[in-house]
C-alpha cells in the first residue's frame, strides 16, 4: 500500500515522531518508524480506533541526556541507551483511555501473537511502547497496582 507523503502508516505522520526539540528522526531510521507505527496501528485498532498521541518519539542524544533550551536538567534525562534514540520507541497517550488500559491492549496483542518482541512500560500519564525485538514489561507508575 502506497502511503501519502509524510506518513509512516495510515494514521501516523512522520512528523509526529520528531524529537521535541524539533529534530526529525534521521532517514536511516525510516524502517524503525514503520515497524513502530505498525505496532501502534494495531494498538489503536484494539482500542476502538481512538486517536493516539505520540507524547515522545525519536530523541536526539542531547535531548535524551536532559538538555532543554541549552540547559542540562538531569531530572529530564532518559535512559542512556533509550530505544527513542533509534526511533524504535514511542510514549503514547490515548485521550479518554486510562494508560493502564492502553498498556493492557498492547500486552494482549503480544500475548495473542499479533505482535512479537515489544516492550510495554507503564507510567502514570502515558504508556511506553517499543519494538526492541524481545518482550519486556515494566511498571514505573508512582503507585504501582497491587498484583
Amino acid at each position: 500500500m502506497e502511503l501519502p507523503k509524510g506518513r509512516v502508516s495510515p494514521n501516523f505522520q512522520r512528523s509526529e515522531f520528531d524529537c521535541k526539540d524539533g529534530t526529525p528522526a534521521p532517514r536511516e531510521y525510516d524502517s524503525h518508524l514503520a515497524r513502530l507505527a505498525a505496532v501502534l496501528e494495531l494498538g489503536r485498532a484494539r482500542l476502538g480506533g481512538r486517536p493516539m498521541i505520540i507524547v515522545s518519539g525519536y530523541r536526539t542524544p542531547t535531548y535524551n541526556a536532559g538538555f532543554r533550551n541549552g540547559v542540562l536538567n538531569p531530572a529530564k534525562a532518559g535512559a542512556k541507551n533509550s530505544y527513542h534514540l533509534r526511533a524504535l520507541a514511542a510514549d503514547v497517550d490515548v485521550p479518554g483511555v486510562h494508560p493502564d488500559e492502553v498498556a493492557d491492549a498492547f500486552e494482549a496483542l503480544e500475548r495473542e501473537g499479533a505482535v512479537k518482541g515489544i516492550a510495554v512500560i507503564r507510567y502514570d500519564d502515558f504508556t511506553h511502547v517499543d519494538v526492541r525485538g524481545y518482550s519486556m514489561r515494566k511498571d514505573e507508575r508512582s503507585a504501582k497496582r497491587a498484583a
